[in-house]
């Protein structure tokens, strides 16, 4: 093998090394937006996913009673953000358990989240603005019915 051939595949090696770990460092970093946030933030499409293999979370609507009323999750807790400190200590005895939290903005979620987690909770996953869920949800249904039919498809088949 001559000199330039060595060199541009030895190029291309590290290249590549460079590339797989920078795809690494991507896909690591979707799990948690920042290392010091002590919670996990994940989309709406996702925690529609979790939600229904899951059974022991809490989900926990941190909006204000007006916004609740006006928009909320099926089956989430309407808990406002001014009371969850007082909430958690009263009903979240165990400080594992999966707690999702949301809000009409996104925002109070956020902090909702945090004060979680300063409180000692050690699975909190913030999931962000309630108003997402309708499309998330329809999108996880579209895609189960897809599923569904392609093993009907195959069950015929055989």
């Amino acid at each position: 093998m001559k000199h330039s051939q060595k060199s541009k595949l030895i190029l291309l090696i590290c290249m590549g090394l460079i590339g797989v770990f920078t795809v690494f460092l991507l896909f690591r970093r979707s799990f948690k937006s920042d290392k010091n946030l002590g919670y996990e933030q994940i989309t709406m499409e996702q925690a529609v996913k979790y939600m229904k293999y899951e059974k022991d979370y809490v989900l926990i609507d941190v909006s204000s009673e007006e916004e609740y009323k006006d928009y909320h999750i099926p089956s989430s807790i309407s808990v406002p953000y001014d009371e969850l400190k007082q909430y958690a200590s009263d009903h979240l005895e165990d400080k594992t358990q999966m707690i999702y939290v949301c809000s009409s903005d996104g925002t109070q979620s956020r902090k909702a989240a945090n004060l979680l987690c300063e409180a000692g909770y050690t699975n909190v996953t913030e999931i962000g603005r309630t108003d997402k869920y309708e499309a998330a949800s329809e999108a996880a249904i579209g895609l189960l019915d897809k599923v569904l039919e392609n093993e009907k498809g195959r069950i015929r088949d055989k």
